[in-house]
């Protein structure tokens, strides 16, 4: 039989005429679209650290860019609905996705409060990853942990 052989491609902004010449340039006679969403080629993928958007006082900063500060306001909105959503023995939540033009509710989870929490929109594609989220004022866990240490001292 055979060998195999697979490549990752990009469309790279090609005409449709020219990507389909230089698959068949290069012999390729099948192609598998594994894209989330092949109609999206604009997915985006968030990885942030909350504290790069706080200042020392773990607050907004007063002068920040609005992109960046519309941003931060929405990670920490997730941050209390998933943390929120934990305490309630709740791994998932939805809310309205942050994506001009996108209305959908966007899928948010955390299982576990040692890692990150992640959050992901069904319509658009956009998806992401927030690090550095405890002991932020958005972290509603930070209230149990502080009535767990209170209820142990007390004996």
């Amino acid at each position: 039989m055979p060998t195999r052989q697979f490549y990752t491609i990009g469309y790279d902004g090609r005409k449709p005429e020219e990507f389909l010449s230089l698959l068949k340039a290069k012999d390729i006679k099948a192609i598998v679209d594994v894209r989330l969403r092949p109609d999206n080629e604009r997915q985006r993928c968030y990885v942030a650290n909350i504290r790069h958007f706080l200042d020392k006082n773990g607050d907004f900063p007063n002068i920040m860019p609005n992109p960046a500060r519309k941003m931060a306001i929405f990670l920490t909105r997730i941050i209390s609905s998933a943390t929120e959503a934990f305490l309630k023995d709740r791994v998932l939540v939805s809310m309205q996705c942050n994506r001009k033009g996108c209305h959908e509710e966007i899928l948010v989870w955390l299982d576990d409060l040692n890692k990150d929490i992640e959050w992901f929109c069904p319509e658009c594609g956009d998806n992401g990853f927030i690090s550095n989220w405890r002991g932020t004022k958005w972290d509603k866990t930070s209230r149990l942990s502080s009535v767990v240490a209170e209820l142990a001292r007390r004996g």
